[in-house]
């Protein structure tokens, strides 16, 4: 009996640090997992937010944007004019006094933008903003059709609104080829422009 007891203490002695081993083990495994969540986690906030300011910015850009682009995208086959028009904002580069690469930028420019600035999350960098316009194609007969909202009414207006999300694990961005810390994030909202009487 006495030498089954010693037998007995003898394995336990052996596999008291079997638990730590195994936890050791599996640690690196778990908190790769849990990074994995909240990166992944805060990555879908992210996004959302930046989806949110593209569909803000759009709606109210189908009833105030009234200024364009004198930079046409597509030209009509036959008429030779333009059938949309693309305006782009750098975001960070826009300052207090409102200008915008030394243009003064309208209410409504101003109101699109302080959409996407107050909707998309902060950690959010090297925003841009691309505002689209498409036109009905019965208004545009010729050049000296007015390019404002109220010939707009068939037509669309498309808010893109892209950046850049600074991950915290390189496991989000794991088949990029530079920098695995950085994500481009790229939403759009499209909305009917509103008819304006």
């Amino acid at each position: 009996m006495k030498h089954f007891f010693y037998r007995q203490n003898s394995k336990r002695k052996d596999e008291s640090g079997q638990s730590a081993l195994e936890f050791a083990l599996i640690l690196p495994i778990f908190l790769l997992i849990l990074a994995m969540i909240l990166d992944y986690g805060w990555l879908f906030y992210v996004k959302m937010g930046t989806e949110n300011a593209a569909r803000n910015a759009a709606r109210v850009a189908c009833v105030e944007y009234t200024d364009v682009s004198q930079n046409p995208s597509v030209k009509l086959p036959d008429v030779d004019v333009s059938s949309d028009y693309q305006k782009e904002y750098t975001l960070d580069e826009i300052g207090a006094v409102d200008d915008y690469n030394n243009q003064i930028l309208t209410d409504e420019e101003n109101d699109i933008l302080s959409e996407v600035k107050n909707t998309l999350p902060p950690s959010v960098t090297d925003v841009k903003v691309y505002i689209k316009y498409t036109y009905d194609e019965t208004y545009l007969k010729s050049n000296a059709t007015s390019y404002d909202v109220k010939n707009r009414s068939n037509g669309d207006v498309i808010v893109t609104v892209t950046g850049t999300h600074h991950a915290l694990t390189p496991l989000v961005n794991w088949e990029a080829k530079s920098n695995r810390m950085l994500v481009g994030i790229k939403c759009q909202s499209v909305y009917k422009v509103e008819k304006i009487a």
